[in-house]
């Protein structure tokens, strides 16, 4: 029997030596995240097949790992020019150029995934890493979250540059358990902040966009917040969040581009005729130059437009449709530049429910679907722009007297994209589009809404659009008689 013991003992030993040898030989796969300015964020928790294993060798001691590089690569980060933060589990942090990573590694060894380089200083060789950040190092607010005025860019930050600012930990409260009444647990979560009041001052109130088209007036304050490769909006007290933003408007204008609905809908119930003078690519910046500087003498005469701001994305198939709609993308379900079904009636619908006789003037073709019949207008004289056709062709419709007619102008965007948004070759297409509101604001007898689905600003030679900017954002809305 004591033998029969012995063996059950020794065999125990034998198989507890085995267990703890294979346990010391065993990869401690954790995750680690690559994040910050990419368009992918990936994360690492095994030897993937999708990656090239390499086995390398430092100090005697022999690792099984993949590039660095090349899990950057399938993050795919959204510039070429960037740097890597390594951060590890314990708050040591390394920053690296993108441009030198061709002896970096990332292996699994006791510590979890570790970085291990070979011609870089000690101190980047990072053990426990939690995340690998991308860094775009490219001034380009274009391609960031922006804090904006109705004049002026106030702040842009990406999510790789969050991490090197002086922000703030908040600890947010997340939720609460519950035993019984005297056991409650309260759950709290850490998120990396910056105040919206150490940025700008003078707050009253903020408008909020979205990058998937939502909209959101606030009458508070409150943070930008870092999410991965995303920035969120958070009123921590309110337990307000509005996911991956695109900017925050300050003090935003009490006119949007989608008032040009409810006002033509306002007149047409009045039995007043409306004409909406569409003047793509116009900028506020813009209208307020060409004023100064003699290319509007028609606008000039009015009364001053007001500020406005349209939509994001500011491109022509999201903007027009928010001006006919009047709701914001996520609502009427056109956000870019692929759309052109609106989910929600237009304004040319509603004028046809009201017994109302509709008339949409065109270029060569019409970026959304408005719910009637374009005329459309062809560069008969083959000068690469529109309006003069556009302009007689509207002459012609306001002869038929409807009650709701829109005019639709496109060379200013035309011209800012080929030259910019002041050269003097784009003001003086404003110039001429100026002649043109006249002439046919002479001929109508009723209301006339003037505005624009989008601004537009310079880079390098020519000019472009589609970025929370104020350039971009904030337009003229002008009604007269």
């Amino acid at each position: 029997m004591s033998k029969k013991i012995a063996m059950s003992f020794l065999t125990a030993l034998i198989i507890l030596f085995l267990f703890t040898s294979c346990n010391k030989e065993q990869d401690i796969f954790s995750s680690v995240i690559i994040t910050g300015d990419v368009e992918n964020q990936y994360t690492l928790e095994s030897y993937s097949e999708e990656f090239e294993w390499n086995q390398i060798e430092k100090k005697d001691i022999k690792y099984k790992g993949v590039l660095l590089k090349d899990l950057v690569n399938k993050s795919n980060p959204i510039s070429d020019n960037f740097s890597i933060l390594l951060m590890g589990q314990d708050g040591l942090m390394a920053k690296l150029n993108g441009n030198e990573l061709d002896d970096c590694y990332i292996v699994n060894n006791e510590k979890g995934w570790c970085s291990v380089t070979f011609n870089h200083p000690v101190n980047s060789n990072i053990k426990g890493l939690e995340s690998i950040v991308i860094i775009n190092n490219i001034d380009d607010i274009d391609n960031s979250v922006n804090i904006i005025s109705n004049n002026k860019n106030i702040f842009s930050i990406t999510p790789g540059n969050f991490l090197l600012t002086n922000y703030k930990i908040y600890n947010y409260l997340d939720g609460e358990t519950s035993v019984d009444q005297k056991n409650d647990i309260m759950l709290y979560k850490q998120k990396k902040v910056i105040p919206l009041n150490e940025i700008t001052n003078n707050i009253n109130r903020i408008l909020v966009m979205t990058r998937d088209g939502g909209y959101y007036y606030l009458s508070k304050s409150g943070y930008i917040q870092l999410d991965g490769n995303k920035i969120n909006f958070i009123i921590p007290e309110e337990r307000i969040i509005y996911n991956d933003i695109v900017g925050v408007l300050i003090n935003p204008p009490q006119t949007t581009v989608m008032d040009t609905y409810y006002d033509a809908e306002y007149y047409l119930k009045k039995n007043e005729k409306v004409m909406i003078v569409f003047v793509d690519g116009f900028g506020y910046h813009q209208y307020k130059y060409a004023m100064e500087n003699g290319y509007a003498p028609y606008l000039t005469s009015l009364n001053e437009a007001k500020i406005a701001n349209t939509i994001y994305r500011p491109v022509t198939n999201a903007g027009y449709a928010a001006m006919i709609t009047g709701k914001p993308p996520k609502e009427n379900g056109i956000k870019d530049r692929d759309g052109r079904q609106p989910l929600v009636p237009t304004i040319f619908e509603r004028a046809l429910e009201l017994d109302k006789k509709a008339m949409l003037v065109e270029s060569y073709s019409c970026a959304v679907n408005t719910g009637i019949t374009p005329i459309l207008s062809l560069d008969d004289d083959g000068d690469k722009y529109t309006d003069d056709e556009v302009f007689d062709n509207a002459k012609i419709a306001l002869k038929e007297n409807p009650d709701l007619i829109l005019v639709h102008f496109h060379g200013v965007d035309d011209a800012g994209h080929c030259f910019g948004d002041f050269d003097n070759r784009t003001m003086e297409k404003i110039k001429e589009v100026d002649s043109y509101v006249k002439e046919i604001s002479s001929n109508w007898d009723g209301k006339i809404i003037l505005t624009a689905d989008h601004g537009m600003h310079k880079k390098g030679d020519e000019g472009t659009h589609g970025f929370f900017r104020y350039e971009d954002i904030i337009i003229p809305y002008l009604i007269y008689d």
